[in-house]
């Protein structure tokens, strides 16, 4: 399993976890930089759905920003794991 398969997977388990994540949650608590490109890869490789939402939060300097805010994956009839095994 690669470092990309790992993150995902710790992502997929946060958000069991934790129902939403973003950004700043996923460089603070699971160490991951690109949270947007893995969660890319769950839709895209793994067919996994995954709404979001954009939030704002205000910057250190007091001016607003907006982040997305990425929620507990829709389950669907026949999931796949990040490996690609079929789930049982």
């Amino acid at each position: 399993m690669n470092s990309n398969q790992k993150q995902c997977n710790r992502i997929l388990s946060y958000l069991e976890q934790n129902d939403s994540i973003t950004s700043l949650e996923a460089l603070k608590e699971l160490g991951i930089f690109r949270l947007a490109s893995r969660i890319s890869e769950l839709k895209i490789k793994h067919g996994y759905e995954i709404p979001c939402e954009w939030v704002k939060i205000t910057n250190r300097y007091g001016e607003e920003c907006r982040i997305k805010r990425y929620f507990k994956p829709i389950k669907k009839e026949e999931q796949y794991e990040v490996t690609g095994q079929k789930e049982n």
